[in-house]
Parts: structure tokens; sequence; C-alpha cells
């Protein structure tokens, strides 16, 4: 029982010096570039032209699957190719 709460404080120092590390690196970068590394400025809405093409290809995969399953529902006559 000893052990593992030694083992769990250690782990718990690591994630400690981690999330400090972490956060002395990003002040770093911060301070010599005088930019954050995440701005308001950095999102930039998608294309309309690929959000068209999205919903397009989008609508071809569910019409795929609904006339497979109509090809499974109508045991294979659907299409003719089975007769």
């Amino acid at each position: 029982m000893e052990e593992e709460r030694k083992e769990f404080e250690q782990v718990e120092d690591l994630t400690g010096q981690a999330a400090e590390a972490v956060n002395d690196a990003s002040e770093e970068v911060e301070e010599t570039e005088g930019a954050p590394l995440l701005s308001d400025d950095s999102y930039h809405p998608r294309p309309t032209w690929q959000k068209v093409l999205a919903w397009a290809l989008l609508a071809i995969v569910i019409a795929g699957i609904v006339l497979w399953y109509l090809e499974i529902a109508t045991a294979g006559s659907l299409f003719g190719l089975l007769d």
C-alpha cells in the first residue's frame, strides 16, 4: 500500500513537472515571437466549393447505401443481374 502511494506521488510529480515545462516552453515562444501560438485571426472558414462538394459526396454515399439495402431486401432481383 505504501509503495503504491509513493508511485502515485512520483507520477503526480512528473505530471506537474511536465505541465510546468510545457508552460515554460509556450511562454518562451510567446516572448521570442511576440505573438501567441493561436490567435483569433488563425481561423479561416472553408471555401464554399468544398462545402458543396462534401454535401454532394455525402448524398452519393447515402444513395449508394440505400440502393444496396434495397437490393438486399429484394433478394437481388431489383437490378435483374442475378435472375
